[in-house]
């Protein structure tokens, strides 16, 4: 009987050693036919257990290890890059100003696709690029159900507010992040390992507040980006805004792809920023989830919402006009008024305005928080008293623009280009100096030695790469 490979390391309490074309004689045959079946039961188990199934997790690893992070970066924002889950636990360990975090799934392929992912793409968490690794972990069989997250309600009793309910549940475990829903009412805790949450619940439990497991966090933003990327939806939702940043900071950090609208509620620290196509919103998620988008010092996390009609498709009438040109910015030459208070005053009827941008003597542009509101203005403002003789035009989303990395690459093949242009120049200059009979003499130059032996300036006209570097084609040259 044929042994598969993998199956060899784990066939042990069979008592003799197995080979795959074992011998047969008279002498031993129904040894030999016990033997068989008792292989045949082995390779059957060790089969069983090698699928993706609850015993996997004795088997391979289901830890990664994210080496590089910096000492001041709360794991919240480690977590953030995960989509991939749940976890069953979180551990940090710290080397200096760097230290690295560990993350145990609970099963392999959730573990996989995760370091997939992290190698494929570049991840930048302040300013340090993350390496990660497989690390050599258990996650323990036939464990009572749970998770690292849970619930609160009444979370009146509890303080109501998120320092206070942090600072009650960190009395359990290390805290991920606490979340409110909109009533304030509830709240969700994520610890770092499953066994802090499941303490948190059977102390909670004892003086009568009801809580219990809910779904990790990281489970639940993959489970949104899957329905997100499988329904095309347009939006991202970028929170943990700091409260003092103003709208117009907050859009020179969107870059792109042109905006629908932005919906910034400064109270609850979120914004809901709509592009006009799901591609530019993939491109930007993607950009701010592994490269960072930082404002004030704070990471802003990102995830994309689940399916809804007006998330998926532009409206007709506004499809149509963005196919002609239109944008969410106005370019009004001639304006009556010269000041930017003035301008905004103006346009501030017909939607809210991000910001006003005045060119001497009466140009201004004009950005709209939605482009449905741009669009009204553009017809509305030449009714206006003071603006009939005021020319109205698009101009391009200043949202639109490259992204960083798109155009860092873009900067880094035109000096590239530049360089080989100027080369070529230079070669093309000599070669017509060459045509007209006059070439520069060279210039005398050090004799140098290369394993005993002198280099001569050659002799031979000028010939491209070959004189340039004659050392270079030498069979003998030791560059040591």
């Amino acid at each position: 009987m044929n042994v598969p490979r993998r199956c060899l390391p784990f066939i042990r309490p069979l008592g003799r050693r197995i080979s795959s074309s074992p011998r047969r004689s008279s002498e031993n045959a129904l040894e030999d036919k016990k033997h068989e079946a008792r292989l045949k039961t082995a390779v059957n188990w060790v089969h069983r257990t090698l699928k993706p199934t609850a015993a996997i997790r004795t088997v391979l690893p289901t830890t990664i290890y994210a080496h590089q992070v910096p000492r001041d970066t709360p794991v919240s924002e480690l977590l953030d890059l995960v989509f991939f889950g749940p976890l069953f636990r979180v551990k940090v360990r710290g080397i200096g100003q760097m230290r690295f975090v560990s993350l145990t799934f609970y099963e392999t392929d959730k573990a996989n696709a995760f370091f997939r992912e992290m190698t494929d793409n570049e991840v930048v968490l302040r300013g340090s690029r993350l390496k990660f690794t497989w690390g050599h972990s258990r996650v323990y069989r036939n464990r009572r159900p749970g998770t690292r997250a849970i619930y609160l309600h009444d979370v009146q009793r509890l303080g109501g507010t998120h320092e206070a309910i942090k600072a009650r549940m960190s009395l359990y475990g290390r805290v991920d992040r606490v979340l409110f829903t909109n009533d304030d009412r509830t709240a969700f805790v994520d610890f770092y390992t499953e066994a802090y949450a499941r303490n948190a619940i059977d102390e909670l439990h004892k003086e009568g507040v009801k809580a219990g497991f809910a779904d990790d966090r990281c489970y639940t933003a993959g489970a949104l980006r899957a329905a997100a990327v499988r329904n095309r939806v347009r939006q991202v939702i970028l929170s943990d805004i700091p409260s003092e940043t103003s709208v117009s900071e907050l859009c020179d950090h969107i870059r792109g792809g042109a905006l629908e609208k932005i919906v910034f509620v400064p109270e609850r620290r979120v914004a809901f920023v709509d592009f006009l196509t799901h591609e530019k919103a993939i491109a930007f998620s993607r950009y701010a989830i592994y490269h960072g988008i930082t404002l004030a010092g704070q990471r802003l996390s990102v995830q994309m919402k689940e399916d809804k009609p007006h998330l998926t498709a532009l409206a007709p009438h506004i499809a149509a006009s963005v196919a002609h040109g239109a944008s969410r910015c106005l370019r009004v030459i001639n304006t009556p008024e010269r000041t930017v208070d003035a301008v905004r005053r103006a346009f501030e009827r017909y939607g809210a305005v991000e910001r006003v941008e005045f060119q001497p003597p009466a140009t201004a542009t004009v950005a709209f928080l939605s482009i449905r509101d741009a669009i009204a203005a553009s017809r509305l403002i030449l009714n206006q008293a003071g603006y009939e003789y005021a020319e109205v035009e698009f101009t391009p989303d200043h949202c639109a623009a490259p992204l960083p990395s798109a155009q860092n690459a873009a900067q880094t093949l035109r000096a590239h280009i530049n360089k080989f242009l100027s080369l070529h120049e230079l070669l093309q200059t000599h070669d017509q100096s060459q045509a007209n009979g006059w070439a520069p003499e060279p210039e005398p130059r050090a004799e140098e030695e290369f394993n005993g032996e002198e280099i001569q300036p050659p002799e031979q006209p000028f010939q491209r790469g070959r004189d340039l570097a004659p050392h270079i084609f030498r069979r003998d040259w030791n560059p040591t």
